[in-house]
């Protein structure tokens, strides 16, 4: 599908969305018991969301892990998230630029010509000169290791043969203009392997798109649209997924090489310490059987590796812009400096632009060109934005639209239908205000993870897919991405008959699990390799009927069944009669005690009906998610509606 026909697409969808407002508006004016959900209320919408559950007591409620469910709008956070909030600096307009590019050529804006005083364009010159990144030689600092061509004079056009472009412009002999550019050309494919690779089947792409430190209930919050289409596409969301480590390096390395920080070390930097290249990363792999290979951040600065001072000697994929951020990083000089705030207030975002874009949209335009340039080959690519969503709450907002239309355009021309689109985190976010709360020592420790599956393989792989589907309830770690990953190189494990042969073999004790496997529901942070600190599983710990806080809570409780029944005169009055059992549900790191949760289950009066509930004592009780129903002691029908039947005792 062309560009123009995505385009056109769009606009139709857009004016759809249009008309369904209107005829929203239409309803909530007019109709009574009407309620609107609008895009500027994210923190209302998304409540639907954290409600589509199996058990929605629980994120997730397996023999292993149990991991309690947390509002989005939870008391102790409200003052911090805002989708009013201050919004990152603007970036310099390029609208009246002296330069333009169309991906192919840098041409002069002549109608422009004026704004920089421009009277004889003959006196106008303008030099290319590409760059790159030379190998390490004397110097291990990346600007100082950037080389430059030599100066390439053009005035009113030039033909662009590079990814990396530094164009200075000259009037009368005197500078004027300059700017960066970047493209993708497409470069020959070049294997370390002796023989070329013969492909007998045709394999997917794999596109994964990094938020750094955004939880899943942070990325509810602030990107709606983008969770929309995720799972209007059908993706696959993991509730379990439990990071491994506190930052973006350790977390990283357990997908990119299964490895964790101490075997990073062993493996890799035996004989060159400071240097990756002679890890065994994902990528690699994928280019040993075909497929071009990219890896791309939006800062330099505050890149993946940059925290332990380790860097590539070598570019480590084909396609690599780290080196061209890092020049412009230095070139335009427009970094925010972070503003002082105190403990219940975020800090201003890692926020920069690169020439009129913020850099996160220079990375989502670097992926649609390059997709576009490697139409016709294989690509695993691997692109992590964390400039907007590193150190605030609320600038992921100001990405959302951008990250819904990149999804949106990959899919509507058709290059999900052979691609394997991966959206994830590294882990919560960890400085602000939130980090000082409960809601946010839980958060940091679970990252958001989909997998987008496209319709052919679902159909070829079934079993795979109906696994990865289950898994969607257990605990899971970076370590099974990177397995996961494997199982992708080739394909041929993941046949319906491979799949129940390796279900039957003793992987539940490994570090990483496909999530093509059955996870076992009774996985533990310690079989998973989760320390202690990280795990975001709680347990159930038996607590006294007797103590008073117990006795409160039944009070609330039977206050709660009976606002169930209050329209049906036909229903007895309920009370609670036993106290059955109760547990504390608590987090196995230390945390902060700002509320308690417990597991309550009680024998009503009359018709001695059991019901269990999951209450959270802050300053009062609340009821997290429904009362369940644990028995079938009511037989008949009291009403003509079901649900109440479930609380309703007619005698």
């Amino acid at each position: 599908m062309s560009y123009q026909t995505v385009l056109s697409e769009q606009i139709r969808i857009d004016c759809v969305l249009f008309i369904m407002k209107v005829i929203g508006a239409f309803i909530v004016a007019f109709v009574p018991g009407s309620h609107p959900v609008s895009v500027k209320e994210p923190y209302q919408a998304v409540k639907i969301i954290a409600d589509n559950n199996t058990d929605n007591r629980f994120t997730i409620n397996s023999e292993g892990c149990t991991i309690p469910y947390v509002d989005l709008n939870e008391i102790s956070i409200r003052n911090l998230i805002n989708s009013a909030a201050i919004s990152p600096s603007s970036c310099p307009s390029y609208k009246h630029s002296l330069l333009a590019e169309n991906g192919t050529h840098i041409t002069t804006v002549t109608e422009h010509f004026k704004l920089f005083k421009i009277v004889n364009e003959s006196n106008l010159k303008c030099c290319y000169r590409s760059f790159y990144r030379a190998s390490f030689g004397a110097s291990k600092n990346t600007f100082t290791r950037i080389k430059f061509s030599k100066c390439r004079l053009f005035q009113s056009t030039t033909k662009v043969n590079d990814e990396f472009v530094k164009v200075n412009c000259y009037y009368n002999g005197k500078e004027i203009y300059k700017r960066l550019f970047l493209f993708t050309p497409k470069k020959p494919f070049t294997t370390a392997r002796k023989e070329p690779f013969t492909s007998e089947r045709s394999m997917y792409n794999i596109i994964i798109m990094g938020l750094g430190s955004m939880s899943r209930h942070n990325f509810y919050r602030t990107m709606y649209k983008t969770w929309n289409f995720m799972k209007q596409y059908e993706a696959v969301e993991l509730k379990g997924y439990n990071t491994v480590a506190a930052d973006s390096f350790q977390n990283l390395i357990a997908v990119l090489l299964g490895l964790n920080k101490l075997q990073l070390h062993n493996i890799c930097s035996p004989g060159q310490p400071g240097t990756l290249d002679n890890c065994p990363f994902i990528w690699e792999r994928f280019k040993d059987v075909g497929y071009y290979t990219a890896f791309a951040e939006d800062s330099g600065k505050f890149g993946v590796f940059n925290k332990e001072n380790l860097d590539f000697k070598d570019n480590p994929t084909d396609y690599y812009i780290h080196p061209f951020v890092k020049q412009f990083e230095t070139f335009m000089k427009n970094r925010q400096k972070p503003q002082k705030h105190n403990k219940y207030q975020d800090s201003v975002a890692v926020t920069s632009c690169i020439g009129d874009k913020h850099n996160f949209q220079v990375l989502l335009d670097y992926i649609d060109s390059l997709v576009t340039t490697l139409d016709q080959s294989k690509l695993f690519g691997l692109f992590w934005e964390t400039t907007m969503s590193h150190d605030n709450l609320n600038y992921p907002l100001q990405m959302d639209d951008a990250y819904a239309l990149i999804i949106k355009k990959l899919k509507l021309s058709g290059y999900l239908n052979n691609t394997i689109l991966i959206l994830m985190s590294d882990h919560g976010i960890n400085s602000g205000g939130i980090q000082f709360t409960k809601q946010g020592q839980l958060e940091v420790r679970l990252p958001l993870l989909y997998i987008l599956i496209p319709k052919l393989f679902r159909n070829e792989f079934k079993l795979a897919y109906q696994n990865l589907l289950m898994n969607q309830q257990r605990l899971t770690t970076p370590y099974d991405v990177h397995t996961t990953l494997i199982d992708l190189l080739g394909l041929s494990d993941l046949s319906d008959e491979e799949i129940r042969r390796r279900s039957t073999e003793p992987y539940s004790h490994n570090r990483g699990i496909s999530l093509f496997l059955p996870i076992p529901g009774n996985r533990t942070c310690q079989m998973a390799e989760i320390d202690q600190e990280w795990c975001s599983c709680h347990k159930l710990v038996k607590f006294p009927i007797s103590n008073a806080l117990i006795k409160s809570a039944s009070r609330y409780l039977t206050q709660r069944l009976n606002e169930k029944i209050k329209l049906y005169p036909q229903c007895m009055g309920l009370a609670v009669a036993k106290v059955i059992e109760v547990h504390e549900i608590i987090p196995v790191y230390e945390r902060n005690v700002e509320w308690r949760d417990f597991q309550v289950r009680v024998s009503t009066a009359p018709g001695g009906g059991n019901f269990e509930a999951v209450l959270r004592h802050h300053k009062g009780w609340t009821l997290v998610d429904d009362i369940k129903r644990m028995d079938d002691t009511y037989k008949h029908s009291c009403t003509r509606d079901d649900y109440v039947n479930g609380y309703c005792y007619c005698g």
